[in-house]
């Protein structure tokens, strides 16, 4: 995952760092692009795979694990929220989750997954938020090496 991370993120913001910041903000972009586009289109099935096969693993594990099977989806289903996950992990933790084993197993396991699921998705998020941040504002006031580009820049156009 983290290799994604930096593949789908990393990349593109160090190639829009480098471009010259003379020919502006917006053929920037278009060449990030341009250069980063083909590439990144590799990682993004894969990620989107990552995370439905975490939520398939819990599914699976259901149908070889579980006493009642039906029973178990539905009382999974039930906990889809932030919040209800985290009082099933804190109950488990507490050792004071009921139902059988197999049972307390496979709602902690959903629990854990969709909140790996949720922290990938919001390291993804922020990420690019940080990224629009960067390409919307002057980025030569966060990056000395933009700052002395931008200045030679302008010498040079004088």
């Amino acid at each position: 995952m983290t290799f994604l991370y930096v593949v789908a993120l990393v990349a593109p913001a160090l190639t829009l760092v480098h471009l010259d910041p003379a020919i502006g903000a917006s053929s920037r972009l278009i060449a990030m692009c341009v250069i980063c586009g083909p590439f990144l289109t590799f990682f993004f099935l894969p990620y989107q795979r990552i995370t439905a096969t975490n939520l398939e693993h819990v599914e699976r594990e259901i149908d070889s694990r579980a006493e009642d099977p039906a029973l178990t989806r539905q009382i999974i289903q039930g906990e889809i929220a932030l919040r209800q996950r985290k009082r099933v992990l804190f109950c488990a933790a507490r050792g004071a989750l009921d139902g059988p084993p197999p049972q307390r197993f496979l709602r902690v396991l959903n629990a854990h997954t969709r909140n790996q699921n949720l922290i990938s998705s919001l390291v993804v998020m922020l990420s690019l938020i940080g990224f629009l941040v960067l390409q919307a504002s002057k980025a030569s006031i966060f990056l000395p090496y933009l700052r002395r580009s931008a200045n030679r820049a302008q010498r040079a156009s004088r």
